[in-house]
């Protein structure tokens, strides 16, 4: 006992306690701030992370509303062309109907008659008719 009297009155165990008590104090306060600190630096990240996502988002957004116009604008676009193209078409088969008509027609007027040709004939039909018969 007198060796551990001794030593508890000795002023060296008295300076390593003491920095035995300081180290364990900055090693468990450091431990706590490190803690506290990757905390609050993951929970940064992660808010960094959400406001990118909700950033990135909105940009898609935006650029979806922009390609569903342009797809509408031009989806409107090939239906009024389908629908002028139908009416074109109808127009030229009336066209050609009446041209027709009036080529017919024209043919059965005193004038049209009066042609060499009728309107049917591709003009073999007079020469057939001009040449002596072989009988």
């Amino acid at each position: 006992m007198t060796l551990i009297t001794m030593i508890l009155k000795s002023k060296w165990f008295y300076v390593i306690l003491l920095l035995v008590a300081l180290l364990a104090g900055l090693y468990f306060g450091g431990k706590v701030l490190y803690d506290n600190g990757y905390a609050a630096g993951e929970q940064n990240q992660v808010t960094i992370y959400q406001q990118q996502q909700a950033k990135a988002k909105q940009d898609f957004d935006v650029l979806q509303k922009k390609a569903d116009d342009e797809r509408l604008a031009l989806n409107n676009q090939i239906a009024s062309l389908s629908e002028k193209n139908a009416k074109l078409k109808k127009d030229l088969a009336n066209k050609e109907k009446k041209v027709n008509d009036e080529k017919t027609n024209y043919a059965k007027t005193t004038t049209g008659s009066m042609s060499c040709f009728g309107p049917n004939d591709d003009g073999l039909h007079i020469l057939n008719k001009s040449l002596p018969d072989s009988n």
